[in-house]
């Protein structure tokens, strides 16, 4: 018959065992009533309508090898094929109805300095 003491011993060898070799298992051995470190994550939320500039298309060209450009009140814009969205009226459009002498409220792709692309287009 093994007694109490023998069982707490061989109880801590195993939880021992089982963090050292078993991926997660420290979690559950943690115990009820821990909390968890940091804020919890949350996605960013979606672009407002506030946040999109506002401009006139000067000019489109086709000759950039990630996909056309745009030049959007003298700025030149990449138009990345499969991860710009170009909306109009609220349908999703190809790029290649982007045209000179459109108005079109636009995102940048990201907010890396150096990236010229476009997130998010839609055509006024």
């Amino acid at each position: 018959m093994t007694t109490t003491r023998g069982r707490l011993a061989w109880g801590l060898i195993a939880a021992a065992l089982a963090t050292a070799f078993l991926p997660g298992a420290a979690q559950a051995f943690r115990g009820a009533g821990t909390t968890r470190i940091g804020p919890p994550l949350q996605p960013d939320p979606p672009p407002s309508v506030a946040d999109m500039a506002v401009g006139v298309i000067d000019g489109v060209r086709t000759v950039h090898p990630r996909g056309p450009e745009v030049q959007i009140d003298g700025r030149w814009w990449l138009v990345l094929p499969g991860r710009t969205q170009v909306l109009r009226n609220g349908v999703l459009v190809d790029e290649k109805a982007l045209a000179a002498g459109q108005r079109v409220r636009y995102l940048p792709a990201s907010k890396t300095p150096g990236e010229m692309a476009l997130g998010i287009v839609h055509v006024l």
